[in-house]
């Protein structure tokens, strides 16, 4: 959470999506808002983003924290949705449709990294046969 070198508080944020090179964010002022919005700390182009989708908050006892916004397309952690969650070694998030990784230390962004899926193709409606 802290540098031994600066003794301030943060975080890195990596973005990933499709077809696209990571992008690896140093957070270190807080409240920091994350969106779709160019006014945001953080501005990810991408259509399920909401204009403010997130925001990093540092919580009285120096834990970080990432925060839903009531955002549209929400945050998920382990395929479930949370409003909130504490950021504690490398968490592997979705933002939308976008893959986020949030760490306290770059370090931990050294392994390789998992195949970014593609957006889930579109099913048809209608009756489906029994198996």
């Amino acid at each position: 959470m802290t540098t031994p070198t600066s003794g301030k508080t943060q975080c890195f944020l990596r973005v990933r999506q499709a077809e696209a090179e990571p992008v690896i964010y140093r957070v270190e002022d807080f409240p920091c808002r994350v969106g779709r919005s160019d006014e945001n700390d953080i501005t990810i182009a991408e259509a399920s983003i909401s204009t403010l989708h997130a925001v990093i908050l540092k919580l009285p006892d120096g834990r970080l924290q990432l925060e839903d916004q009531w955002s549209t397309n929400g945050i998920y952690f382990n395929q479930r949705r949370v409003t909130q969650i504490l950021l504690e070694g490398l968490k592997d998030i979705v933002l939308g449709r976008v893959r986020v990784d949030l760490a306290l230390d770059e370090d931990l962004f050294d392994d390789p990294l998992p195949a970014v899926p593609s957006a889930p193709k579109p099913t048809e409606s209608g009756p489906h046969p029994a198996p």
